[in-house]
């Protein structure tokens, strides 16, 4: 006999719900594990939707970052370049004044003045078309970025409804175990009794 005096079958519900009427205390167990079973799958669920949540959201600010830091560097390579371009302009005229003032040529008419303003324009045109191109570039970058993020955010919000459906489905689930227990004790107790 356990410590306390009662015997076990009196503790569970008297000697005669022992003796044939316990199965209303196994039936009210076996729904309370069930329930029980029930509310801990839901809680799960739960979780798992709200760390869905948060991996989503932090990927979007992740995508979001990244984009900017390779659009921040993508504009310093242009401007590096368009800068190595405008001084490459400045060297080839002042090259080309060297030479021609060496020659004993004005450099203010005729060829040489063609000459001088073609090396001009030809390497602003360069150094403009990389501008161009660097903001084209940077562009691209920031939109794919923000493409990603908004991906993340899309499934931020399949999770959380793929999370509601999880947890409709487990209750729906613990329910039709209590209606599926409860009926087999029924049937079983019309059988005996």
């Amino acid at each position: 006999m356990p410590t306390g005096g009662v015997a076990p079958a009196a503790a569970a519900g008297g000697g005669a719900a022992a003796a044939g009427g316990g199965g209303g205390f196994l039936l009210a167990a076996s729904i309370a594990a069930t329930a029980a079973a029930t509310i801990i799958s839901v809680q799960q669920q739960r979780q798992q939707v709200k760390n869905a949540e948060a991996i989503s959201e932090a990927n979007a600010q992740i995508a979001t970052t990244q984009a900017k830091e390779k659009a921040a560097a993508r504009k310093r390579q242009g401007k590096a370049k368009a800068d190595v371009i405008r001084d490459e302009r400045r060297r080839q005229l002042s090259t080309a004044r060297a030479k021609f003032g060496a020659s004993g040529v004005q450099g203010g008419t005729g060829s040489p003045l063609i000459t001088r303003t073609n090396i001009a324009r030809t390497l602003t045109e360069d150094a403009i078309q990389t501008d161009y191109n660097t903001r084209i570039g940077v562009q691209g970058i920031l939109t794919a970025g923000e493409q990603s993020a908004q991906l993340s955010l899309l499934e931020r919000s399949s999770a959380r409804k793929a999370g509601k459906l999880a947890v409709g489905a487990s209750l729906f689930s613990g329910a039709s175990q209590a209606l599926s227990t409860a009926s087999r004790f029924k049937k079983k107790k019309e059988d005996t009794g």
